[in-house]
């Protein structure tokens, strides 16, 4: 479930494209990898559903994935 962010934080919101660009992949593999709970959105839009991302907490979000994978969970 997305968390509640700071207003502060709003700056650093930005859609899944560029947070794919960003990250060196395709927006759709940032779409499996929320689908498979990898990561989670900030935020996302109630009415369209469209999410958006703090950089920096994806980053962390897909350390902690490969952490767990190297731990063989």
């Amino acid at each position: 479930m997305p968390t509640l962010i700071r207003m502060t934080e709003r700056a650093d919101l930005i859609s899944t494209g560029e947070l794919a660009k960003r990250l060196g992949f395709t927006p759709r593999t940032i779409q499996r990898w929320r689908e498979r709970g990898w990561i989670t959105p900030a935020i996302v839009a109630p009415r369209s559903g469209r999410a958006r991302w703090i950089e920096a907490d994806v980053r962390e979000q897909l350390r902690r994935v490969d952490l767990a994978e190297d731990d063989g969970e």
